[in-house]
């Protein structure tokens, strides 16, 4: 099965489910999306990017989720950041339904190391989770076969994030400013996070 179809298996699973559907959309901020254009809502300004853009999905905040190239999963943030933030559309969905609302993590720091991350994460997860939710997590999960240790979804998280070649919009004219990464840091970051794992 391919990432395209297997977006659409999960979409199956998540909107068949209204309590399951409002967890998504509440708890990890995500909502399935069919209306979205890639001139008109994405690439403004003309920018240009990397990889072709194949957009499935918003949070509240105007950012969109995307397929690259049909195979990673990518971010672009309605405030002027973007990234691949999953190696493919199974590790989007584990990620989501393991630490919740993933721009939460988008802070310089939070992939230091494993402690940091964990950390993070926890104070994330129990804020986002409601109690009725978890049964509906567990079932996803275990349906799909996810990944739950910690470690593991650091790596598996940290590995979409320093994915090479970045996920870049170019502005073009010159005289528009061009995207940074989905930490909002000039991209230093990531560049470290980079140089780390080599």
């Amino acid at each position: 099965m391919d990432n395209k179809e297997l977006l659409n298996e999960y979409r199956k699973q998540i909107e068949s489910n209204e309590k399951l559907e409002t967890t998504f959309r509440n708890e990890c901020d995500f909502n399935f999306r069919d209306d979205l254009n890639v001139k008109e809502d994405i690439l403004i300004c003309g920018e240009e990017s990397n990889y072709q853009i194949y957009p499935f999905g918003k949070d509240s905040m105007g950012g969109v989720f995307c397929l690259l190239d049909d195979e990673y999963v990518g971010y672009i943030s309605s405030e002027g950041g973007c990234g691949i933030i999953a190696k493919n559309v199974k590790e989007f969905f584990n990620l989501m339904a393991v630490c919740k609302t993933l721009s939460y993590y988008f802070n310089k720091g939070t992939f230091d190391n494993l402690l940091i991350f964990a950390q993070k994460y926890e104070e994330i997860v129990q804020d986002l989770t409601e109690e009725e939710s978890l049964p509906l997590y567990e079932e996803f999960i275990k349906q799909n076969n996810f990944e739950t240790e910690i470690s593991k979804i650091y790596k598996m998280f940290k590995e979409a994030l320093i994915t090479e070649p970045a996920f870049i919009l170019q502005a073009n004219p010159e005289e528009y400013m061009p995207w940074d990464d989905v930490f909002y840091t000039n991209q230093e970051y990531i560049k470290k996070l980079r140089e780390e794992n080599k």
